[in-house]
């Protein structure tokens, strides 16, 4: 178990737990503010938190491994479908600032970082919602 070392807030799980700890979703919901999908707009209080790795795959209940999905793109990541299956990884560390890299069923890659609007602090490359690699917008 990691803890914060001035609030002794719970950041990091390990593999102890599937669920996540109250000070960890406070901090995840904080950090994301809307769903972390390329587009996503729905806020954190209606979406679900994703581990980015399946954490019966060997991944960890932790910052760095948590996203919040809407239910339709945490389907979207999860099913074959009409719109194909997206995959998704961690860039770094969460204190790198939780930015996410996107694969769509095409190839092509977006990159997501927090809401800057939700108030958490971040260091990333671009203060936009979602800025794709690719010339064509996400097919949403």
């Amino acid at each position: 178990m990691l803890t914060h070392p001035l609030t002794g807030a719970v950041l990091d799980h390990d593999r102890t737990s599937y669920a996540v700890p109250a000070d960890l979703r406070r901090l995840l919901r904080l950090r994301d503010g809307t769903c972390r999908f390329p587009g996503g707009r729905r806020r954190v209080e209606r979406c679900d938190l994703d581990h980015t790795v399946a954490w019966q795959d060997g991944g960890r209940t932790a910052a760095d491994n948590l996203a919040h999905l809407c239910r339709h793109h945490h389907l979207v990541k999860h099913r074959h479908g009409a719109l194909g299956r997206w995959s998704v990884r961690h860039l770094g560390p969460a204190r790198s600032g939780g930015a996410l890299e996107w694969t769509s069923p095409a190839g092509r890659t977006y990159r997501t970082v927090p809401d800057p609007s939700a108030g958490w602090s971040w260091t990333g490359t671009s203060a936009a919602a979602w800025a794709p690699e690719a010339a064509d917008p996400p097919p949403f």
